[in-house]
This record gives structure tokens, C-alpha cells and sequence, in this order.
């Protein structure tokens, strides 16, 4: 919900702010109070391809360091769930296959470093931040690169799963971090159009608007 209201700000469309805004604070300070337990890796990590750029959790207050940023704070927790073969595992009441979290995972990841339009890309850690929120930050940047390759090779001993959300999430990461070959996918994807000009999730099954 918070997503797809944010992105009709972005295309021009009327919402209401003040309340976009306090249902993202109830999520952000939900994540933060249960941290670990706090909303599993794919809701974290649509929540943060989600997020408002210009939320007022990502500027500085006015008149000293900035000391906390929740969604800093959530992407070290998607960073600490990741397993041993370098997949993220589906929690919470989903069932579906590692690869889905994983690849949800990779494009929030790839998100941290889109700066356009985000107040905290002009902050400078050794003068805007204190000592805590700088050093998490920067321990972030260190392992995001490892974490991401680890992903990267375990993706590449699975098949896309052959739902839409799987063929899909492949070609996003094909297309966002350029791993895997895109051009197959987007094929597979077209030959996958129904006759009624929808998809379906499920192979076999009727259009679907998930």
C-alpha cells in the first residue's frame, strides 16, 4: 500500500500525504520496535523500494547530528537474515522458494545507492551524522558488495521460478544489477501474455492482477 502511494506521487496523482505519511511511520516504528521478528525480508525489502525519498526520516534535524535512520536500521536487518548459501529465506506465513526473497532482496540492496532526490545523499557522516548512525552506515556499504555476489552465485544453481513474480523478479535483477541474461526472460514473459491481455501467477491458471 505504501509502495503503490508513493509511486502515484511520483506520477502526479492526488493523495493524501498526511495520511500516506502516518501510515508510514506506524510501519517504520513497528519494524524498528520488533527489529529481528519486525516483518519478514520480502516485506522489508518492498517496503524499502518503497520508500518516500524525501521522507523526513532521511534529513537531518536542524540543529544537531542525525543519530538514527530507520530504513538504515532495515536494510542491516535484511543483510544479518541472509543464509549460509548466500539465499534469503521467505517468513512469515509465504511458502514460495528462497529465490523470490532473494531477489527481492537484491533490488532493495541496489536501492540503497539511488541517491536522485534523497536529502540524506548530501549528508556528510564525519559532520551530519553521530558516531553510531555513521559506523552503521558505513558497515553496510562494507558487506553489501560480498553479500550481494554470495546471492548472486546462488541464484545462478536455480531456475527462475516459473510463476510471473518469478520471471519477473529475474528480469529485474538481469536488468538492475545486470546478472543473468535479460533478453530470454523478456521473451518468455511476452509468450507468457494471455489471450485476454493479462498474466497469471500461477502456470496454467487465468489472468491475474497480482
Amino acid at each position: 500500500m505504501i509502495w503503490s502511494h508513493n509511486e502515484g506521487l511520483q506520477r502526479g496523482l492526488q493523495v493524501d500525504r498526511g495520511w500516506l505519511q502516518a501510515k508510514t511511520n506506524w510501519a517504520l516504528v513497528s519494524m524498528m520496535a520488533d527489529r529481528k521478528e519486525g516483518g519478514g525480508v520480502d516485506t522489508i525489502s518492498q517496503m524499502l523500494l518503497g520508500r518516500d525519498r524525501q521522507s523526513p526520516w532521511r534529513r537531518k534535524p536542524p540543529q544537531h547530528f542525525k543519530t538514527v535512520d530507520p530504513y538504515e536500521s532495515l536494510f542491516e536487518d535484511l543483510l544479518t537474515r541472509q543464509s549460509d548459501d548466500g539465499s534469503w529465506s521467505p517468513e512469515g506465513q509465504l511458502s514460495t522458494p528462497p529465490e523470490l526473497s532473494t531477489n527481492w532482496t537484491l533490488l532493495a540492496l541496489a536501492s540503497r545507492h539511488e541517491k536522485q532526490g534523497d536529502p540524506a545523499g548530501e549528508l556528510d557522516p564525519a559532520k551530519d551524522l553521530g558516531d553510531e548512525l555513521a559506523e552503521q552506515l558505513a558497515q553496510v556499504e562494507k558487506r553489501i558488495p560480498t553479500q550481494r555476489e554470495l546471492a548472486l552465485k546462488y541464484l545462478e544453481q536455480v531456475e527462475p521460478h516459473p510463476t510471473h513474480e518469478g520471471l519477473v523478479l529475474h528480469a529485474l535483477v538481469a536488468a538492475r544489477i545486470g546478472h543473468g541474461e535479460l533478453k530470454p526472460l523478456r521473451q518468455t514473459l511476452i509468450d507468457s501474455q494471455l489471450e485476454d491481455g493479462g498474466w497469471s501467477n500461477i502456470p496454467g491458471g487465468s489472468s491475474s492482477a497480482a
